[in-house]
């Protein structure tokens, strides 16, 4: 299956889309192919032919939203010189209304279960932007840094003060 065939594209954008609009009213456990298939026009086979089922289809947009996400992020610079900074930024992007993130992972236990994926794409994200060169150290460093973001962050989002302390601590005594 080639990916720029257009026909390929065009269904896929159809399952992402309606994906996302069942998204905003159900959790994706609750969603299911004949759903979605049925809202989208589109017959099981066609759904089937680019996806096991809706766990992989999840997974898939996660990591494709993220990696989207990661791509636009302008705020790389800021991870060693002003760590609050970097996080009030990191938190905008992320946590734009009606980004496709904010409507895949919209309750702390989405975000939990994707964890890994998001500090990998942020790891490898800071990687490919040049800020850190590329060594075992720094990845374990990210990612103890990202992970730390990812476990306070949604919890305590309204101790900003403690938060950006904490965080510029971290980073001046990991980095």
């Amino acid at each position: 299956m080639d990916k720029r065939d257009l026909r390929v594209i065009k269904t896929k954008k159809a399952i992402r889309d309606t994906f996302l609009e069942l998204k905003k009213v159900k959790s994706a456990d609750r969603i299911t192919v004949t759903e979605l298939v049925e809202k989208a026009m589109i017959g099981k086979g066609t759904f089937y032919l680019h996806y096991q089922d809706i766990p992989q289809l999840y997974y898939e947009l996660v990591k494709e939203s993220f990696e989207e996400q990661f791509d636009a992020f302008d705020a790389y610079e800021y991870l060693l010189t002003d760590p609050p900074k970097f996080l009030s930024e990191f938190q905008k992007q992320i946590a734009h209304k009606g980004s496709d993130i904010n409507i895949l992972l919209n309750n702390l236990v989405e975000i939990k279960n994707y964890q890994a994926l998001i500090i990998k794409t942020m790891v490898n994200k800071t990687f490919e932007k040049g800020i850190l060169p590329h060594t075992k150290e720094n990845e374990l460093k990210l990612k103890a840094l990202y992970g730390s973001f990812l476990t306070i962050l949604p919890e305590h989002k309204d101790n900003k003060t403690i938060i950006d302390s904490i965080v510029t601590r971290f980073v001046q005594n990991v980095f």
